[in-house]
């Protein structure tokens, strides 16, 4: 049964794996390797968005222009050395050892108020588990807010559907061929079109859903074999979050992980994350054993 962990203080990893694999979700607060990165974006964002309130700068701007600017923050963040640093620090400030680690890029979400969902939704993301893609039970999602939010925009679980299995068409989701529209598209200089996830094929009663609220500074960590959503943003300000994922390669190697009660992607993401010692790739094929001590 999915139970809300509450810290003060980074747990053990091993604890912390333990426990994400059982479908807990666990928060952290207030650590100072947080809120490093959570000020980092502040300023980032001020400078961006030429104003003190980044939060409310969509109403100052045309919405096309807004839409251009957080694409390509969302981007640029990617590729970014200062950001990098910080998501190791994280990371490596919470006790995972860099050489059993692998790790997607991070992610800056910035979900606007009155959003208007699109098949390639980047802001305000639908009913989904982050396997039904990835097909990695490994990964670990760790999830903090820029600024202030509320239960009216946030990110939202569905904790009885945590080893329920839920109908859905993953088994369609082809992420070759989403990769192959993906670099295509980039190399043709236009953004992608895509559908970020599969979508489940049954209704679920949105009364299950929960709203989790933390503040700037803690981190909520979680498996990515979790149901959640983005809750559509209707709070009159917009959402900015940062997303990372984590994979600890000794549990892949050892089949450790989240079950896996409706998945049936026909491919496995493991490019998707590189070593945090390294930067090296994982294999297609999966990780592999260390053959060195640690």
């Amino acid at each position: 049964m999915t139970a809300i962990q509450i810290l003060n203080r980074p747990p053990e990893p091993e604890w912390l794996r333990t426990r994400v694999y059982a479908g807990d979700l666990v928060v952290v607060r207030a650590t100072e390797v947080a809120a490093r990165l959570v000020e980092f974006f502040d300023t980032e964002l001020r400078a961006a968005f030429a104003c003190d309130t980044p939060a409310v700068a969509q109403f100052s701007m045309a919405a096309e222009d807004w839409q251009s600017l957080a694409a390509r923050l969302r981007a640029d963040y990617k590729r970014d050395r200062r950001a990098a640093e910080l998501m190791r620090d994280l990371l490596t400030g919470f006790g995972l050892e860099a050489a059993r680690t692998a790790v997607d890029v991070l992610n800056l979400r910035a979900q606007p108020h009155d959003d208007d969902p699109r098949p390639d939704a980047r802001h305000t993301l639908g009913v989904h588990r982050d396997t039904w893609a990835s097909n990695v039970y490994q990964q670990i999602n760790w999830w903090l807010p820029v600024y202030p939010i509320t239960p009216g925009r946030t990110i939202a679980f569905f904790p009885a559907c945590w080893d329920r299995p839920i109908a859905n068409d993953s088994a369609e989701w082809d992420l070759e061929a989403v990769g192959a529209e993906v670099r295509a598209a980039r190399h043709e200089g236009r953004d992608p079109v895509i559908r970020n996830t599969p979508d489940p094929i049954e209704t679920l009663d949105p009364s299950g859903a929960m709203p989790v609220v933390v503040e700037p500074g803690d981190v909520l960590i979680f498996s990515g074999a979790h149901l959640h959503a983005s809750v559509p943003n209707a709070s009159g300000v917009t959402r900015f979050s940062l997303e990372l994922r984590s994979v600890d390669v000794d549990d892949a190697v050892a089949g450790h992980g989240a079950p896996n009660v409706d998945g049936a992607a026909p491919h496995t993401a493991w490019h998707w994350f590189r070593r945090l010692d390294t930067g090296d790739r994982l294999p297609a094929t999966g990780p592999v054993a260390r053959s060195g001590p640690g």
